[in-house]
């Protein structure tokens, strides 16, 4: 098995103040890792046990599936699992990762999380250094950080500490706006108390929606609950269930047995795994917007003229008409920028309302549950897949609302501003361009200053194109929802035959039989 592919051995690292070699880094926390690909399972042992490093695994439905019950529904697997979810919260796609997190234990005897450096190194034998007993000893794997898909959390065995922002820091995140969070917004939600602590005990279940930023790690829990951590809150306490405890239940031996399987995995290394639940842009109702507007150009009578010529972007490279700016890749550009736009929600330490004021250009980044049946011979909760009136409404008003924020908010100085700063400065991850569903490399715009640059005829049509296209829009919900679930449909499929190939290879089988 090769680490940093299958799997990882990583550690929240410090880095030190001055740090020369990046001064822009200096004091901040972030994720370390191993750097040689392949470790033997004696030296995984010693970083993990020894140097606190947290073992990940990635992508577990690809690797099991589990037992499926005689009726093919329910399945024991994580990888089982995460294709219920997929199915029942209408996801586009939903992974499973597994951390194991060593004890954190006062070093009384024990080597403790820093007598081993990010490299490998023991640092008992570098100079200067020596053991001390730590008080409040802490091992962690990631830094903080926030999510840009929905996470569910269950705790297997051992005790987890959380500390959860209460408020998000970007709203409804999207993974393109995913990023390393500031100190300021860090100190933030410490100053202003606005987190809570919360310790998981095994089968917790923690929901944490995208855009909040936590972290997570072992503590010496003996320490803790005596109270050298700040004291012990109401989500703390972990049940013990005693023997004498046990004389409360009424009777149900099933729970007296899970009881005692829970409360003897109190102790030891922490496990838990998570469920990803990616919606990204293709399941947002910024999503529908585009695949509306794909379909006025397709079939709605939209004509996609040229706005700007590739022989006026004074660039040899993109001479070639296929490089022509049309009006329909400007109006997906405008929509992504709205998405996108700073907004009070994604501002936590000047928001003095609740998450109820969030609307504005928010709004287009709300979630939209995949398989939404249209017809109403097929909207009827009995109907596998299908939905009710109320959802079906309630997701069409939350559309329309979305076109009227689209027309208010509109710029082309701000779409052109948008697409500067994409080609500037790419995604961390290396995407080439923003997650447009059904977008080509064709459809880029390659010279966005000809925008800024634009006349008081191009500023005419541009509104023109917008307010036909939401004229259109908004009498033709159903015919944006049918695509998007297409669309999301053939996303879905070529990742579960991507998993089916993943499974038969380690010898699980696939989802055909």
């Amino acid at each position: 098995m090769i680490q940093g592919q299958d799997y990882k051995l990583v550690k929240k690292v410090l880095l030190p103040d001055p740090y020369p070699a990046n001064p822009s880094m200096a004091g901040q926390e972030y994720m370390g890792m191993l750097p040689k690909p392949y470790y033997g399972i004696q030296e995984i042992l010693h970083y993990f046990h020894y140097g606190g490093f947290s073992l990940v695994l990635d992508g577990l439905q690809n690797r099991w599936i589990g037992n499926r019950n005689p009726g093919g529904m329910g399945v024991a697997g994580e990888g089982g699992v995460a294709r219920n979810l997929e199915q029942e919260l209408g996801a586009i796609l939903v992974g499973v990762n597994a951390y194991l997190t060593p004890e954190a234990l006062s070093n009384d005897g024990h080597l403790g999380s820093d007598d081993v450096d990010i490299s490998g190194n023991s640092r008992s034998n570098q100079d200067g250094y020596k053991s001390a007993k730590v008080e409040k000893k802490v091992r962690q794997g990631f830094e903080a950080h926030w999510d840009w898909m929905d996470v569910i959390v269950i705790q297997l065995s051992g005790r987890k500490r959380w500390s959860i922002a209460c408020e998000p820091t970007i709203y409804l995140s999207n993974k393109d706006q995913k990023r390393k969070p500031t100190q300021d917004e860090l100190q933030h939600y410490i100053h202003s108390a606005k987190y809570r602590d919360v310790t998981l005990c095994p089968g917790d279940v923690l929901y944490i929606p995208r855009g909040f930023i936590h972290n997570a790690s072992t503590v010496d829990f003996d320490e803790f609950e005596s109270g050298n951590y700040g004291g012990v809150g109401k989500w703390d306490v972990c049940p013990t269930y005693s023997l004498e405890s046990q004389k409360n239940i009424d009777g149900d031996e099933r729970e007296i047995l899970m009881r005692q399987y829970l409360a003897k995995r109190l102790n030891g290394p922490s496990l838990h795994v998570t469920f990803g639940i990616e919606q990204s842009c293709e399941g947002t109702i910024e999503s529908l917007i585009h695949h509306a507007l794909h379909s006025y150009f397709s079939i709605g009578g939209g004509e996609d003229s040229v706005a700007i010529t590739a022989k006026s972007c004074n660039t040899l490279l993109l001479t070639l008409k296929q490089y022509d700016v049309t009006w329909k890749s400007i109006l997906h550009h405008t929509f992504a920028e709205i998405a996108r736009r700073k907004h009070p929600c994604d501002n936590p330490s000047n928001r003095d309302t609740g998450h109820a004021t969030c609307i504005g250009s928010v709004t287009l980044r709300r979630s939209v549950p995949l398989f939404l049946l249209t017809s109403n011979e097929s909207r009827d909760d009995d109907v596998e897949g299908g939905v009710s009136d109320l959802q079906y409404a309630a997701l069409k008003r939350t559309y329309l609302t979305a076109l009227d924020v689209v027309a208010s908010l509109f710029d082309i100085q701000k779409t052109a501003q948008f697409i500067s700063s994409h080609l500037l400065q790419p995604h961390p991850e290396g995407e080439s361009t923003f997650c447009f569903p059904g977008y080509s490399d064709h459809n880029a715009i390659y010279c966005p200053k000809r925008l800024l640059d634009f006349s008081e005829s191009m500023l005419s049509e541009y509104k023109d194109a917008m307010n036909n296209f939401l004229n259109y829009a908004r009498e033709n919900f159903d015919v944006a929802l049918v695509r998007m679930n297409t669309h999301g449909k053939k996303i879905r499929r070529v990742d579960h035959d991507r998993q089916n190939l993943n499974l038969r290879f380690v010898g699980q089988g696939d989802w055909s039989g």
